[in-house]
C-alpha cells in the first residue's frame, strides 16, 4: 500500500506544474528574457560607437590628459616611464630636469601615485622620440 503523504505530494506537484505551464507567467518570463537579450545587444553596439567616437581624435578629459598619437591616446603609465628612463639611460632626477618638473613629481609618476598632465604629458611624448645621446646632451647642457 502506497504512502498517502507521498501520493498527495506527487499529485500536488503534478497539478502545480500543469498550472504553471498554462499560465501567463511563463509567457511573461520568455518575453522579458527576449527583451533583455535585445537590450544587451543595444548596449554592446552603443559601447562600440562610443569607442569609435573616443578614438576619432577627441581630447580625453580636461587639461590635455590624453594626447593623440597615431590614432590612439598617449598614456604615460608608471611602466612606460620606467621603460623610457631605461631606454634613455637617465635617472629620475635627470628625467625631471628634462621635463621641467620636480624630482618628487617624477618619482610619484613612476610610483603610480600621480599622473602627468598637460605640458608634462607632451614633454614625455617628445622625450620618447629622442635617443640616448640626445638625452645625455640635453642633461649636460642643463
Amino acid at each position: 500500500m502506497p504512502n498517502i503523504g507521498r501520493v498527495i505530494k506527487a499529485e500536488i506537484a503534478r497539478m502545480v506544474a500543469r498550472e504553471v505551464r498554462g499560465s501567463s507567467a511563463v509567457r511573461e518570463v520568455k518575453f522579458i528574457s527576449r527583451r533583455l537579450i535585445q537590450l544587451e545587444k543595444t548596449v554592446a553596439s552603443l559601447g562600440v560607437q562610443v569607442g569609435r567616437i573616443i578614438a576619432s581624435g577627441t581630447k580625453a578629459g580636461r587639461g590635455g590628459r590624453g594626447e593623440q598619437r597615431r590614432g590612439r591616446q598617449f598614456k604615460a603609465t608608471p611602466e612606460s616611464l620606467k621603460k623610457l628612463r631605461a631606454k634613455l639611460a637617465i635617472t629620475q632626477g635627470e628625467l625631471a630636469k628634462l621635463l621641467g618638473v620636480s624630482g618628487n613629481a617624477a618619482w610619484q609618476w613612476e610610483a603610480g601615485r600621480a599622473k602627468p598632465r598637460g605640458r608634462s604629458l607632451k614633454a614625455i611624448q617628445a622625450l620618447g622620440r629622442i635617443g640616448k645621446r640626445e638625452a645625455r646632451k640635453r642633461v649636460e647642457n642643463m
